[in-house]
């Protein structure tokens, strides 16, 4: 009868070589995951509102308020929390700073302003009632 020679020395590498193919799967797969969820675990849908945003008329003639106006409307897009949406405004001109009737000076040349506040408990009385379209806390298309 021949006899048969077993030799299992081959079996080792052939074993690890498939663990190692396994572990870059692995890791690919990983790697995948998080890109595609931008690392944070959140899904790509949950990005920063996107908005168009048109300036209708810009009016400016003193320091006071009722003479000086900039109108802007949301033309469309995703509405725009009026708790972390802020505007800034720069350009050539003057400006009021510090608190009006308190204390202030007039600033000329490059004017940079800023409104960190557009709720409507951040505005003053007057203007409240200029803008009583945004009063759910959200600024959306048409206002």
């Amino acid at each position: 009868m021949v006899a048969i020679i077993k030799n299992n020395n081959a079996v080792t590498p052939v074993l690890g070589a498939v663990l190692l193919v396994l572990l870059t799967v692995v890791l690919a797969g990983a790697v995948a995951v998080i890109v595609v969820s931008n690392g944070s675990g959140l899904s790509l849908s949950s990005s920063t509102p996107m908005a168009m945003i048109e300036v209708n008329d810009v009016v400016g003639y003193a320091s006071s308020y009722k003479d000086n106006f900039v109108s802007l409307e949301h033309k469309g897009g995703d509405p725009l929390d009026l708790d972390s949406t802020f505007i800034v405004l720069s350009g050539e001109g003057s400006s009021y700073v510090g608190k009006v009737g308190g204390g202030g000076s007039l600033a000329y040349g490059h004017v940079t302003v800023k409104y960190f506040d557009l709720t409507p408990e951040g505005s003053l009385l007057a203007y409240k009632r200029n803008n009583p379209c945004i009063e759910d806390g959200l600024w959306s298309a048409g206002e």
